[in-house]
């Protein structure tokens, strides 16, 4: 499944996934990180630096910050699955709304 994915949202994503589970879900959790996690690339093309207050800003216009990218459906399932319990759990961060949105309620 393509999902597309704002700097914004790859930020808040890639923390969701717990520091313990099973094998299986942290090999998975371990790929979507790869994937979704900034990278040298992503510094570069959208001059990403880190404020003295420690927050990151970048250089982008109307959404151009938006990359899509391939997840299996183990990958999916595994999102899907961490997004629900946070929802249900009242933890489920706002700038991962349109995310929730586009995998659960669509």
């Amino acid at each position: 499944m393509k999902l597309k994915l704002s700097i914004t949202e790859r930020l808040y994503l890639v923390p969701i996934f717990p520091e313990k589970s099973s094998f299986e879900k942290n090999i998975l959790a371990k790929d979507i990180v790869k994937k979704v996690g900034l990278n040298q690339e992503d510094v570069t093309k959208y001059d990403i630096k880190e404020t003295e207050g420690g927050k990151l800003r970048w250089n982008f216009i109307d959404g151009s910050d938006v990359e899509e990218f391939e997840f299996t459906d183990k990958e999916i399932s595994l999102i899907k699955e961490i997004l629900r319990t946070q929802n249900e759990s009242n933890i489920l961060h706002t700038n991962l709304n349109d995310v929730y949105e586009k995998l659960i309620l669509n």
